[in-house]
């Protein structure tokens, strides 16, 4: 590749890295619909266009909000649009706004939403009792199914070292994902599960369902290099370290 080729690339890696960098930052609805936020969106598209100039990569870009500007012009309502596309968007669409969130109020399926997050990362100062008892008195929804929360209810127990516990409710989700479920369900039940089994010495159990994670069609990464490994190495619960997942 000519020098000139690779500092062109390296420029469009080094404005992705910065957009990447601030996406990752904490952000509050404020941060995400304010104007830095959009503007350094529109900076990096900018800065990529800059550096790769006239191309399939910037042409591709253009044309997809062409076509999709082009369609929604034609329509009424909400459009959900991926954030580094919305200067481009509301470019093409001079009637279009963004929606006012500002003062937007969760409703019962982000409340339940919230509580299955919070009992799948647990922190140090959550009270494991009461995200245990708030996750019995739920019942699921489409957002989040019972088979979800059941799941996280497992990591509860599993987080605690009480295995036969946490088997018992990965076993029961296991069996209760609903058809719609989410895509990256399945892999990290099973994922987790082939974990507690191999803590617990069932290692043939558990290698069939580590094997049962890379055979699904979708599963996260995290999920396939937790299998992966537990093929390798039986995986051994030690409470005293950082969770291995």
């Amino acid at each position: 590749m000519y020098p000139q080729g690779r500092e062109r690339l390296q420029n469009a890696a080094r404005a992705e890295a910065e957009l990447a960098a601030r996406l990752g930052e904490p952000l509050t609805t404020a941060d995400v619909f304010g104007g830095p936020l959009l503007s350094a969106a529109r900076e990096y598209h900018a800065a990529t266009a800059a550096a790769l100039d006239e191309g399939p990569g910037t042409r591709w870009h253009a044309r997809r909000l062409d076509e999709l500007a082009a369609l929604a012009a034609e329509l009424s309502g909400v459009l959900l649009a991926p954030l580094d596309d919305l200067p481009g968007l509301l470019d093409r669409l001079p009637g279009a706004a963004l929606l006012e969130v500002l003062g937007f109020v969760p409703g019962e399926a982000s409340r339940v939403r919230a509580l299955a997050d919070r009992a799948w990362q647990l922190h140090e100062e959550d009270d494991p009792a009461a995200l245990l008892a708030a996750l019995e008195r739920e019942t699921g929804d489409r957002v989040t199914p019972r088979a979800e929360l059941d799941a996280a209810t497992a990591n509860l127990y599993f987080a605690s070292g009480e295995l036969e516990a946490a088997r018992g409710w990965l076993e029961r989700a296991a069996h209760a994902l609903p058809p719609e479920h989410p895509r990256s369900l399945a892999g990290l039940v099973l994922a987790r599960l082939g974990q507690v089994r191999d803590a617990l010495g069932e290692r043939d159990l558990a290698r069939r369902t580590y094997q049962a994670v890379l055979a699904l069609n979708f599963a996260p990464a995290v999920a396939r290099e937790v299998a992966a490994a537990g093929l390798k190495t039986p995986f051994v619960l030690d409470l005293a370290a950082p969770d291995p997942s």
